[in-house]
């Protein structure tokens, strides 16, 4: 694994594949052409719809809007969403015959058509080509009396390796659903980002909803038709990297479509498709400011949590707080700013009190200066919980050089040299349970190895790329789980982290 956290350039969340799929043929049919510019309920012109619309006095943040006309008895129903990154405006046949949609541009959506149940060719072709142009030819099976939407995602240029134009389908199940709450088909639809946590952090305690969404993945939740702060997090480390303000609070007792979605250059929007399918863009909020730097008066401080066996945590300073709420096994705080000179940190188990904290180290904090505390050892294990800390000195870093602190912070594992193997060179010798030492390395491809039983022969060994860290100082831990398995953890400036399994 490589020492680099992947750059966060958009983001999505997955789709639901309509079920039954799909068999080609068949003489169904459809409404005549349906003009993308004139459509009554869809947005499919240059623009998405706002909710905020200077012109509209009644608009508000989600506005449901007039719900699509009632079909036949029996029939099925079926709109189009264009969220392909790089891909032109397009046109829509269905088994060929049309294009029964015109002109649909990127963010924007069809209205719904109501057709005959059954099995359905959809030929995408970019706008003004004929259907044996098509670019993409999905195949959907519509089952009778049931709502779909086709989305369209993917990067059609495959930029950085990004996943190719595709389509899923979303099932729009609006039925029996509180009128207190909105039910939401969330879909990850924005190619340049990888596997994302999906979090509700309005609260007190942050809610993780969905949990590794792979790209073009989908699932339903029903969530409070309230005012919803919405955070993704593509590290894993339970801290979300982008959030989102949404009000769903005019959507009570409806269902919409959720999507994560990048633009071309990578930036990342949430995209809701309302039940009268006009589509309202959710921005990013502006990242949090980053803490001040040490003063004369002050220092900065973040935690690591490496106890085996212990669960979330909630950190105190000196009797206030929680400073630190919920704090996961192998991952990290961002900085905090403290008062320089004696700080005692109480770490308690998550919804605890202060009172009853189970380890309070005091910490000797210069002023100027950044620190790392960590917490090691095994709760039911030989090696007691205890804390250790690290300071953070990114000066004087040579440009092709990384800094590493490196701590043994494994209970299970004994004394242990640590070696380069690239080059055959000692690091670390003689290194015990709870000590560290600092080492420049170069900002390259490394092969370390840990030798437990003083043989000069390393019995595990780890893959690191330091290449993209160049200059920068990083925490490189020697850390067991639950179960003995040994794993290199790496807490970055940001304060990622990055867990590197053994070879």
């Amino acid at each position: 694994m490589n020492l680099h956290r992947a750059h966060l350039l958009t983001i999505v969340v997955p789709t639901m594949l309509a079920s039954g799929c799909i068999l080609i043929g068949g003489d169904n049919d459809l409404p005549e052409e349906s003009d993308g510019d004139s459509a009554p309920g869809g947005s499919t012109g240059d623009e998405p719809d706002t909710a905020d619309d200077p012109d509209d006095p009644g608009a508000t943040s989600m506005d449901p809007g007039d719900p699509p006309a009632e079909p036949p008895d029996t029939a099925s129903q079926v709109r189009v969403l264009h969220l392909g990154v790089q891909v032109p405006a397009v046109d829509i046949f269905a088994n060929g015959e049309g294009p029964v949609f015109s002109g649909l541009e990127f963010r924007n959506s069809t209205e719904f058509a109501s057709v005959p149940p059954g099995d359905y060719t959809f030929e995408v072709s970019l706008a003004g080509t004929p259907a044996e142009d098509a670019v993409l030819a999905p195949m959907l099976t519509l089952e009778p009396d049931t709502a779909y939407t086709a989305v369209a995602i993917g990067d059609l240029l495959e930029t950085n390796g990004a996943p190719p134009v595709q389509t899923i389908a979303l099932v729009d199940d609006a039925d029996g659903i509180d009128p207190g709450e909105v039910r939401v088909n969330v879909a990850h639809a924005a190619p340049a980002v990888g596997q994302v946590d999906i979090w509700e952090i309005s609260g007190d305690e942050p809610v993780l909803l969905l949990e590794n969404v792979d790209f073009a993945a989908s699932a339903t939740l029903e969530v409070p038709a309230t005012a919803l702060t919405l955070g993704l997090d593509v590290d894993d480390d339970a801290v979300p990297d982008l959030t989102f303000d949404a009000d769903t609070s005019p959507l009570g007792g409806n269902q919409i479509n959720l999507l994560a979605n990048n633009d071309a250059a990578g930036n990342v929007v949430l995209v809701a498709q309302l039940p009268d399918s006009s589509v309202l863009i959710i921005e990013p909020n502006d990242p949090p400011p980053p803490p001040p730097p040490p003063t004369a008066d002050n220092a900065h401080i973040r935690v690591m949590h490496l106890g085996v066996q212990v669960p979330a945590v909630d950190i105190f300073a000196n009797g206030i707080g929680p400073v630190f709420s919920h704090l996961q096994f192998r991952h990290s705080t961002p900085y905090a700013t403290v008062p320089a000179g004696d700080n005692t940190f109480e770490v308690s188990l998550a919804g605890a009190p202060v009172e009853d904290a189970v380890l309070a180290p005091i910490l000797t904090l210069d002023a100027g200066f950044d620190y790392t505390a960590v917490a090691i050892g095994d709760l039911f294990g030989a090696q007691p919980v205890q804390a250790i800390v690290l300071v953070d000195d990114a000066t004087n870093i040579a440009a092709d050089s990384v800094r590493v602190n490196v701590a043994h912070a494994a209970p299970a594992v004994g004394q242990v040299d640590i070696w380069e193997l690239s080059t055959g060179a000692l690091l670390l010798e003689n290194v015990d349970f709870g000590t560290s030492g600092t080492l420049d390395v170069p900002a390259a491809p490394l092969t370390l190895g840990l030798d437990a039983n003083d043989d000069a022969i390393p019995d595990i060994i780890f893959h690191v790329d330091a290449s993209p860290l160049a200059g920068a100082p990083i925490n490189l831990y020697a850390n067991n789980d639950a179960g003995g398995s040994v794993a290199l953890v790496a807490q970055l400036p940001d304060s990622s982290v990055l867990v590197i399994d053994p070879i």
